[in-house]
Order: structure tokens, then sequence, then C-alpha cells
């Protein structure tokens, strides 16, 4: 009989996560990487697609906090962050840190751009659209007459789209 011991684990989140979360692999991890570890847990999609990195900072004098700092990939981000640090403050107290203050950065090597992907399908291509009958052709111009100049043409060509997918459409029924 074949043991298989990974049958009951549906991802390979849940296998690392087994393997992470364990006692002996916390220990084996240093406080910046558990804080680093923390911070991921807390924060939300938009901050981890702009996290470059995070610092923990020994503290200047003994009994202080230490302070966290984390790397954006802009400027912009960075001061986004930083309206809300006492938010992600909080938050990473109720894990169990506690900061004299979270610092947010640009960082100096900024990732690589990924290529820009297509977000959205192209559109499909329209069907050939049937033309428009003179006595058509010369109501959407009558109707459009009254446009401002510079809206004219485009008012002409829309409502002449229209008019053909209406055409269209009744044509397959």
């Amino acid at each position: 009989m074949m043991v298989d011991e990974f049958s009951n684990m549906s991802s390979i989140k849940d296998a690392l996560k087994g393997v992470f979360d364990t006692p002996s692999a916390r220990r084996a991890m240093g406080p910046a990487r558990q804080a680093q570890r923390c911070w991921y847990q807390v924060i939300g999609p938009v901050e981890r697609e702009h996290t470059c990195g995070t610092y923990l900072a020994e503290p200047r004098r003994p009994g202080e906090k230490p302070m966290f700092v984390v790397y954006t990939d802009t400027r912009a981000r960075a001061v986004d962050f930083n309206a809300n640090r006492e938010v992600y403050r909080a938050r990473m107290a109720a894990v169990g840190w506690d900061f004299s203050e979270i610092r947010f950065q640009q960082t100096k090597r900024p990732p690589k751009k990924k290529p820009a992907a297509v977000h959205a399908a192209p559109a499909p291509a329209e069907p050939d659209l049937p033309p428009l009958s003179p006595e058509e052709e010369a109501y959407v111009r009558q109707a459009t007459a009254n446009q401002p100049e510079h809206l004219r043409e485009r008012a002409y060509k829309a409502m002449s789209a229209s008019m053909r997918r209406q055409k269209a459409r009744n044509q397959q029924k």
C-alpha cells in the first residue's frame, strides 16, 4: 500500500505554510524576517504589490522599541502609505510587533518593470454592418445638424453606427 503524505494538501501554499508555520522554522528566522513575514500578513494587496523590501532598524538606545522601514517602488506610494502609518503600526502591534515608528521610503533599487500585460481581451471584430439607406443617412444628418461644429461629425458617426447595428439585429430576427 502506497501512502501519499501530500494528499491532504490542496495547494503549494498549504504545503509551504506547513513548513514555515512550525515553531522550529520561526526560531530559525531572524527578527527582521519575522517582522517582514508579519508585515505581509497584515497588509492588503495594494501594499503587497508596492512593497519592495523591509528593514528592521535596531533601537538607538537600550530599552527603546525598534523602527520598521518599508521600501516602496515609488515615492508617491511611500507618501500614500505614510499617511496611514499609525494604522499599519496598530496592525503590526496586534500581531506582536510594537515599533517606535514605521517609516516608508522609496527604494533606491526599483524592481524591473514587468512587460505590460493586456488586461482586457481584444474586442471581437464587429460583423459587417449593413449600410444606411439614403433616407436614413439624411435623417441622421438632419438630427445632428444642430450639434456644435466640433461634435457634429462624431455625433453623426455614433448615430450612424447605432442605426446600422440596430438594422443588423433586425435582419437577424
